[in-house]
């Protein structure tokens, strides 16, 4: 049954980037500033945060020259985790919320969980490059390494998406999940090394980090945009390990689940 809709997605591919569009347009229908609004929430985050923390609060990285080094510390893991919880949150509402549509059509339901991880990735790109452009402005580009980021995207942005469609298949069934998902997301946030560096944690502490996908994407992330580094291929390994077995979760729990959660809906 999985295969078989996986088959059907890509038949229905021009639907997918049609819907991806009409969601991120849909975003700024009768707004004012219409489609500027992609690069305006970006600009003012990344930067508030350099000013604040460069500027005003005059914090400074551990190890690391200049008075950028903490603001892009800090962009460098916020942009990750802005994409990763407003894509987990969307998708976990997403069966429910298109309860009629799933019922009156006929079409690939694993559409819809695309739909919203395409149009929060196109977002978090958007991102990415005002970063970029911040990065260059402030004499902090970092050269080729810049590649690395190539990678972090296409794991995180299929990391998220397992999750987020597992987290949605049982959302149908027991609506507490979706009430746990705030606090599961706050608990992801500071078990992250975004607003703190891992080495200031104690050794156990680190140790349960390394478990954490996350971090290790969120590190990587901060190599390259604040040590000018290419990240280590063992950063790669738990959150592809991850994937892979939320991926398998994902798609088992689907097609096991997939009647029961048109009865349930």
């Amino acid at each position: 049954m999985v295969v078989r809709e996986l088959r059907a997605l890509w038949r229905y591919r021009e639907f997918l980037l049609g819907s991806i569009r009409k969601d991120i347009a849909l975003r700024f229908k009768g707004s004012l500033f219409g489609m500027a609004w992609l690069i305006i929430p970006p600009v003012f985050m990344i930067g508030m945060y350099t000013i604040v923390f460069s500027s005003v609060m005059k914090a400074r990285l551990p190890g690391v020259a200049g008075e950028f080094g903490y603001s892009l510390y800090l962009c460098a893991g916020i942009v990750l985790w802005s994409f990763f919880a407003d894509s987990v949150q969307r998708m976990s509402m997403v069966f429910i919320e298109n309860a009629n549509l799933i019922k009156k059509s006929s079409f690939p339901i694993l559409s819809l969980p695309l739909i919203v991880i395409g149009s929060s990735t196109f977002n978090f790109l958007v991102t990415l490059l005002v970063l970029a452009g911040l990065l260059f402005i402030t004499g902090n580009w970092p050269g080729s390494a810049w590649v690395g980021m190539i990678p972090i995207v296409l794991l995180l942005m299929t990391l998220t998406g397992f999750l987020g469609l597992f987290i949605a298949i049982f959302n149908v069934f027991f609506r507490d999940v979706g009430q746990f998902i705030g606090m599961f997301l706050q608990l992801a946030f500071w078990c992250t090394p975004i607003v703190y560096p891992a080495e200031t944690l104690p050794p156990w502490a680190r140790e349960l980090l390394s478990f954490n996908p996350l971090a290790h994407l969120v590190h990587a992330s901060q190599s390259i945009i604040v040590y000018g580094k290419f990240p280590d291929f063992s950063q790669w390994l738990c959150p592809l390990s991850w994937m892979l077995v939320l991926g398998g979760f994902a798609l088992l729990s689907y097609q096991k689940l997939r009647g029961y959660m048109l009865d349930e809906l």
